[in-house]
């Protein structure tokens, strides 16, 4: 279960990637005093948990440009690990015991010194059995909405990384570049956690949904998606949200299943997602906030093509 993910590995590389390092090498230092006793040129173990499939080869890049950094850093004592929860394809209450298990085990075997899941779904995983599996080890999170960071109640204790999909932004830059649309199309998957970034977007621009004839695109086979938006009207804004699993179970590659559906579309496409950048989508906004304790530090992004 040790090999690659279904979540970009953009998304923790770069700026967000330089405040995952120094947050976690905050919490490493904090428990330097604990290492006194232990022999020295014993590895600190950190444990990556991806939400998604072993299956595919973003996870690999991700835990390759993580290893980097921290050598750029100089953690030569850090040890790196990913695991990949496969909780995609395997979305019931059984399949996370199982996985739960499998980590007790492994966290009996080697013992986390930090635990950073990088994902919605990995975050809420860990958050539902961390009593049972690290109780007292710090946790360091990225890759998330902040939605659902909010959402989780987080003790003070579990920091990160948190991503603002800036739907409304998005939806700006578009009726500036379209001011004549009159139907707004929104496209997403079929799996949980598909359906957790529908109700984002809509709960995100729900005020100014009365102004269009909306279409939701979601929960398709994706054949039949593809069909669809090719026979949009033209006067349509398309925004897209990640398809993780279409309507048959199928599970996709987000930014690649974003270049196909662009590709596909008579209509422009924007999304507030910083991987689906060159995929064919016109633009749209995002924002990059790291949360330490009750602190914020905000940065904001806005890409377009026209």
């Amino acid at each position: 279960m040790t090999v690659a993910s279904q979540i970009p590995a953009k998304c923790i590389q770069g700026k967000h990637l330089a405040a995952l390092v120094k947050l976690l090498f905050c919490v490493l230092l904090l428990q330097s005093t604990a290492y006194a006793a232990v022999a020295e040129g014993t590895p600190r173990r950190v444990f990556l948990l991806e939400g998604f499939t072993a299956t595919q080869p973003a996870g690999l890049r991700t835990l390759g440009a993580f290893k980097s950094r921290l050598n750029e850093k100089g953690a030569k004592d850090v040890e790196a690990f990913i695991e990949f929860l496969e909780l995609g394809r395997f979305p019931g209450e059984t399949h996370r015991a199982n996985m739960a298990r499998h980590l007790s085990e492994l966290f009996a075997e080697k013992p986390p010194d930090l635990v950073i899941p990088i994902s919605r779904g990995a975050l809420e995983f860990f958050m539902q059995y961390r009593d049972k599996l690290a109780p007292e080890t710090p946790v360091v999170y990225c890759c998330t909405a902040a939605s659902a960071a909010t959402a989780l109640s987080l003790p003070k204790d579990v920091v990160g990384v948190v991503d603002q999909y800036d739907w409304p932004r998005t939806l700006d830059l578009a009726e500036r570049l379209q001011p004549n649309a009159n139907t707004l199309a929104v496209i997403s998957g079929a799996s949980p956690y598909d359906h957790e970034w529908l109700e984002d977007l809509r709960r995100a621009i729900e005020p100014r949904l009365s102004r269009y004839n909306v279409r939701y695109l979601t929960g398709l086979a994706y054949d039949k998606l593809l069909g669809d938006v090719a026979d949009l009207p033209p006067n349509t804004i398309v925004l897209m949200a990640p398809v993780f699993t279409d309507g048959t179970g199928q599970t996709h590659v987000p930014p690649e299943a974003a270049a196909e559906i662009a590709s596909a579309s008579s209509a422009p496409a924007y999304a507030p997602i910083d991987t689906f950048v060159g995929t064919g989508i016109v633009g749209g906004t995002w924002t990059a906030m790291k949360r330490t304790g009750s602190r914020w530090q905000i940065s904001r992004f806005r890409f377009s093509t026209v």
